[in-house]
This record gives structure tokens, sequence and C-alpha cells, in this order.
């Protein structure tokens, strides 16, 4: 459940992205063995830990307000 999260997470931050990158012009797009490249740093055990925690502490920060 961990990893699903924090992967939508990062896929909503994306489609963000290409959406506001539209509006100022062309996309240069990663080209597929850069993306392996990155998805491979980005997605380690740790990172996908950290980032769960972070994204548990910024849900609690919310409900508390």
């Amino acid at each position: 459940m961990e990893e699903a999260t924090v992967r939508a997470y990062y896929l909503e931050r994306a489609a963000h992205a290409q959406f506001v990158a539209t509006v100022f012009g062309e996309i240069n797009w990663t080209d597929d063995k850069e993306a392996e490249e990155k998805a491979k740093r980005i997605f380690t055990d740790k990172k996908l830990l950290s980032k769960w925690n972070t994204l548990l502490r910024m849900l609690a920060k919310k409900e508390a307000r």
C-alpha cells in the first residue's frame, strides 16, 4: 500500500507538471533509458519509505487543522 500511494503521489505531480508545461509550449520528453535510470534512483525502498512517512506527516498536519 505504501509503494502504491507514493507512486500515485508522484504520478499526480507529474501529470500536473506536464499540464503546466504544455501551457508554455512544447514538451521535451525523457528517453526510455534515462527514465529507467531515474526510476531506479527515485523508487528505492529507503526513498519510498521516507516519502510515505512524509505524506503521513502532511496528512496528520492537515487533519489537525
